[in-house]
């Protein structure tokens, strides 16, 4: 993959594109009005790391594009060039490896992960490498993934690797989906669900929504979601790609609103200025009537799912995040600043919001059951 590709597709994951590649975890049945039950869960914040603060600002990083926790709470963050590894306490950041193409090196990092054992892992879609790192950083062994042309992959604790695939197919669609190879890079199983998109044409509209195919790694599971449905459809499978069960429930979907259509619009002029080719986006862009069956979800230790839904508001304004249990019986919700992302490990979730002077604020807070 190109340098140049790789440019445009983490610049357009940074705003509101037209595909999301979204990490989450589902599990229940079917999702009731969580506001008619006594909230059961409270929280308080554990961490906060203010990329415009000094000790932050003279690495130069303003952005998060992605990150991943470890057991011991540390965080692994990357502005789509550079990863850095900041201490649990939120007070250091230290750069993990560095740009180049020579051995623990990089040019870019798409996907990333600590795994199990502490080590840290980073994908170069340039390269097509996969570089490993231990606990402190220092450089272990890469190995290059060319035979699967991809931008993201991770590397799963058996050794196998979980890659997110696009096929073109003859009757102009693109169709997404994430596949497991083998610690020999063979090609074991495709996992579901999948979506399918038109190709861009001169005629063809682009969906301002975006839809989101997903992955959360939980010790020996694989779960995949996709909200590019009319109902909420998640697969649980091993490591080895064995599917385990399917589940599917009912989510009631709120209609975009004209506020949310030109706060879309807006984050898009910010993110790629005033260019010719966003004119040209702008012309073709269009809103469906309902929104996705989700925005962002997780799991919490109880098995408890955590589930931000689309709410048709500007995102400057709060989220509610509904909590129901396995059997979608609901148990309370937290109230929470719209984020860019979020990700829930264990009963820590961590929200990722920017600020009015385009730096990002990275926030984490526990999530505690409430003592009756």
């Amino acid at each position: 993959m190109t340098r140049k590709c790789c440019a445009w597709f983490m610049a357009g994951l940074s705003g509101i594109t037209f595909l999301m590649i979204m990490a989450s975890l589902i599990w229940g049945s079917r999702l009731r009005d969580a506001s008619q039950t006594e909230d059961r869960y409270i929280f308080k914040e554990i961490i906060r790391v203010d990329l415009e603060e000094p000790r932050f600002a003279f690495k130069g990083m303003r952005k998060i594009q992605e990150m991943d926790v470890g057991a011991r709470g540390e965080i692994l963050l990357t502005d789509g060039w550079r990863a850095f590894l900041v201490d649990n306490q939120g007070t250091s950041l230290h750069l993990i490896g560095r740009n180049g193409q020579g051995p623990g090196e990089y040019e870019m990092v798409s996907s990333l992960r600590i795994m199990n054992d502490g080590k840290i892992f980073l994908f170069d879609p340039v390269g097509s490498k996969c570089i490993f790192y231990n606990q402190d950083g220092a450089y272990v062994r890469e190995r290059r993934i060319i035979e699967v042309p991809t931008f993201s992959v991770l590397a799963l604790d058996n050794g196998f690797f979980l890659v997110l695939r696009r096929v073109e197919n003859r009757d102009d669609t693109t169709t997404v989906f994430y596949s497991i190879y083998n610690d020999r890079l063979n090609h074991v199983c495709d996992l579901e669900p999948r979506y399918s998109f038109d190709k861009p044409t001169k005629k063809f509209k682009y969906n301002g929504m975006g839809y989101a195919i997903g992955y959360i790694l939980r010790p020996g599971h694989i779960d995949i979601a996709s909200n590019a449905e009319d109902d909420f459809h998640l697969y649980r499978y091993t490591e080895t790609g064995l599917r385990e069960r399917a589940i599917e429930f009912e989510v009631k979907r709120a209609k975009t609103s004209p506020a949310y259509r030109q706060d879309q619009e807006n984050r898009l002029k910010k993110v790629f200025g005033q260019s010719n080719w966003l004119s040209g986006v702008m012309k073709n862009l269009y809103f469906p009537k309902y929104f996705p069956v989700f925005k962002w979800f997780g799991r919490l230790e109880t098995d408890d799912l955590v589930i931000e839904l689309y709410e048709g508001r500007p995102q400057e304004h709060d989220s509610v995040l509904q909590i129901v249990d396995s059997a979608g019986r609901p148990q309370g919700s937290l109230s929470l600043p719209a984020a860019q992302f979020r990700r829930l490990i264990k009963n820590r979730i961590y929200s990722a919001y920017e600020k009015d002077s385009g730096y990002l604020c990275l926030r984490g807070y526990l999530i505690e059951r409430r003592v009756p």
